[in-house]
């Protein structure tokens, strides 16, 4: 089990949840799909989770790749870098 540890102002400006997601992905940088953070955060309920998710890519905090090949539907979520623009 993962200790989970979140940046208090994170906390307070987008929530616990994604606080929470914010420090898993700074944590571990590969890329995390919906599933992956349930099973990591199981404390948190799916709903919750997609909210988040949505709120952040919203904001432009973190960006959804989805994957190239056409059969894959998976789609991981990483924190935004300046890279990631072009």
């Amino acid at each position: 089990m993962m200790l989970q540890i979140f940046d208090v102002n994170d906390a307070l400006a987008f929530g616990l949840p994604s606080a929470i997601i914010i420090d898993i992905l700074k944590e571990f940088p590969h890329g995390w799909t919906v599933k992956e953070i349930m099973e990591n955060c199981p404390y948190i309920s799916e709903k919750k989770i997609r909210k988040a998710l949505k709120e952040l890519t919203d904001l432009g905090i973190i960006v959804a790749k989805k994957s190239s090949h056409p059969m894959d539907h998976t789609v991981r979520y990483y924190l935004w870098e300046e890279e990631d623009e072009g």
